[in-house]
């Protein structure tokens, strides 16, 4: 995260509350599911999915 608010590509910030941040971001698909106790087993792709989702979502709302 440092790297990327370095470069200007996020606003800067600490780089640990951008990776929480981040992380909660890439985690908000799946807890939806989690507090209806449905627990699903995500494959690798459906995991890859999320996560490209939420990159441009999270890097529009750090700059």
């Amino acid at each position: 995260m440092q790297r990327h608010m370095d470069c200007g590509d996020l606003a800067p910030g600490s780089p640990v509350l951008r990776a929480k941040q981040f992380s909660a971001l890439v985690k908000a698909e799946a807890d939806e599911l989690f507090l209806k106790r449905d627990l699903p087993v995500y494959s690798a792709k459906q995991v890859a999915a999320m996560v490209e989702r939420a990159v441009p979502l999270f890097i529009k709302g750090a700059r």
